[in-house]
Formats: C-alpha cells, sequence, structure tokens
C-alpha cells in the first residue's frame, strides 16, 4: 500500500516544489526590473547634475567699497583667469596705501632708533654707569616702537588689500553672461546688489 502511494507523493512534492521555484522567480523579476530601472534613472539625475556642474553661472562683484571707473568685458565675451572684468576709482585707495607706507617707513625708523637706544643702555647698565630704570624706560621705548610698527604693518596690509580689489578679476575661465555693472555705479559689498559680471563656466 504504501509503495502505491510513494510515487503519487513523489510527483506531488516534486509538483510543489516547481510551484514555489516558479513563483520565487515571478517575484524576483519584479524586483530585477526596480533595480534596472533605479540604476537607470540615478545614471540620467547623475549626467543632469553633471552637466549643470560643467555650465554654471557665477557672479563677481568688488569687494570694497567705491565708484566703478570702467568696465573691461562684453557679454558673449571669453575671459580667461585673471583677465579684468572692471575698474573702480582707485585715488583714494592709492592714496591711503602711500600713507600708510609713509607711515610704516617712520615706524621702521622708530624701531631701529630704538633698538639702539636700548642697547646703548643696556651696555651702560651693564658698566654700572646706567639705572635699572634707565633700562627699563628703554627697554619700554622698544617695546612702545615694535606694538607702533605693527599696527602700521597690518594698516600698511588693509591698504595695499583694498587698491588690489579695486580692480575686479575673474578667477575662472568662462563667457560673459552678462554684466550689470557700468561707469558711475556705486559698488558698496555692505549691501545686496546684482554681480557687476556673470561668467558662464564650462
Amino acid at each position: 500500500m504504501f509503495q502505491n502511494q510513494a510515487p503519487g507523493l513523489g510527483r506531488a512534492m516534486r509538483s510543489k516544489s516547481a510551484e514555489t521555484q516558479d513563483i520565487a522567480r515571478r517575484e524576483k523579476c519584479p524586483r530585477r526590473v526596480f533595480w534596472v530601472l533605479s540604476v537607470v534613472i540615478g545614471l540620467v539625475v547623475f549626467h543632469g547634475f553633471s552637466d549643470v556642474a560643467r555650465a554654471a553661472d557665477r557672479g563677481y562683484g568688488f569687494a570694497v567699497f567705491g565708484v566703478i571707473d570702467a568696465v573691461s568685458v562684453k557679454p558673449g565675451q571669453a575671459v580667461a583667469a585673471g583677465d579684468v572684468l572692471a575698474r573702480l576709482d582707485d585715488r583714494v585707495y592709492r592714496a591711503r596705501l602711500n600713507t600708510a607706507r609713509s607711515a610704516l617707513d617712520l615706524a621702521n625708523n622708530a624701531v631701529t632708533l630704538a633698538e639702539k637706544e636700548y642697547d646703548r643702555v643696556k651696555q651702560r647698565y651693564d658698566d654700572l654707569s646706567a639705572s635699572g630704570q634707565a633700562l627699563e624706560q628703554a627697554d619700554v621705548g622698544l617695546r612702545t616702537a615694535k606694538r607702533d610698527r605693527a599696527k602700521a604693518e597690518e594698516a600698511h596690509l588693509r591698504a595695499q588689500w583694498d587698491l588690489d580689489h579695486a580692480t575686479l578679476t575673474s578667477p575662472v575661465a568662462g563667457t560673459v553672461k552678462s554684466v550689470s555693472g557700468y561707469r558711475g555705479l556705486l559698488a558698496n559689498p555692505a549691501i545686496a546688489a546684482p554681480p557687476v559680471v556673470v561668467i558662464t563656466t564650462p
């Protein structure tokens, strides 16, 4: 009796197994389709972002206050990194730089004199011909001169930075898309304003 039932039971089990495998294959199929679609969509989005990254509009304006004296580019013009885009009337900045340079020269001379005075008093102090108070005064004079020189150096660097940024140069290569700046326009970096020049980068 059991021998007669065994073949039928085996066929039923094989049929059940085949059905299970078929169901599994059908379940995997949508997953594969979903995975393929995800990859395709991802590639499309990636290439889209790549195109945006390759071609971007960047606006540039002055970092210092002043009146625009000249604009050197026009829409559609190709520019290289370092090309001049526009200039401010920089006479005030040049005058400030000259004043700062003169002040720095005076400060350097003052430090030189203070160092010599300190060395002279220190030598006399070592020779027991100058008091400790005199040496202290010479030291204070030297430290004061060095502090004043540091301030003069800072002012000189600031004046040089201002003058350098009175000329607007392109930091990138590209094509000028638009120009909103013009001669006589007041450039004020402290307020929100359209960029002087917009450049499209490749």
